[in-house]
């Protein structure tokens, strides 16, 4: 029988980020408005613009939301999806990034 994997917490994403400033104090933050998060890093990926939390939540709106017409300009993805992001609201938010966060093809990629 395989070993069951541990579930990801919101708790985990905040160790992860402050994992992320202890070792590298002068990293960068999230260019989510507002959010004061370090950028990510994975491997094979390397560094995002943004923290563990939002990279998770765009890539859920890019896949599921923009899936057939994603804006061509970054500027204008980046709207769309904080537009996106204020309909949500906290909680449906934080259930989509831990669905996103305990699906493991998302951080073995």
């Amino acid at each position: 029988m395989a070993k069951r994997q541990k579930r990801i917490t919101l708790k985990d994403l905040e160790i992860r980020c402050k994992g992320i400033l202890e070792k590298n104090p002068d990293i960068p933050r999230c260019s989510f408005k507002g959010c004061k998060n370090p950028i990510d890093h994975t491997e094979g990926m390397g560094w995002d613009t943004s923290c563990p939390y939002h990279r998770l939540l765009f890539d859920h709106w890019l896949y599921n939301h923009a899936r057939g017409n994603p804006p061509k300009d970054q500027k204008a993805r980046r709207r769309k999806f904080a537009m996106w992001v204020k309909t949500l609201g906290k909680w449906k938010e934080s259930m989509i990034v831990l669905k996103m966060a305990n699906d493991p093809i998302n951080w073995s990629c």
